[in-house]
């Protein structure tokens, strides 16, 4: 039994925004995790935190684009 899905739509989207609201709860599930608020997390997580909030912006621009280069060619 083969399955198989590919993320379409909106979900990838979602899957974007999941991962950003991830990244502060696993680096504060590490062992040795400072202080929220620490200069060693802002340096830390922020540079994490500001690529992954641009992943869900690029993607949202390529899908819109794409639908509007449908459209136009409709």
């Amino acid at each position: 039994m083969r399955r198989s899905y590919m993320l379409n739509g909106t979900d990838i989207l979602s899957m974007c925004f999941a991962a950003l609201f991830a990244i502060p709860t696993i680096s504060s599930l590490l062992s040795s995790a400072p202080a929220y608020g620490a200069i060693i997390d802002l340096v830390g997580i922020l540079p994490c935190t500001l690529i992954v909030a641009s992943c869900p912006v690029c993607v949202s621009v390529a899908k819109l684009s794409r639908r509007h280069r449908t459209e136009k060619a409709e």
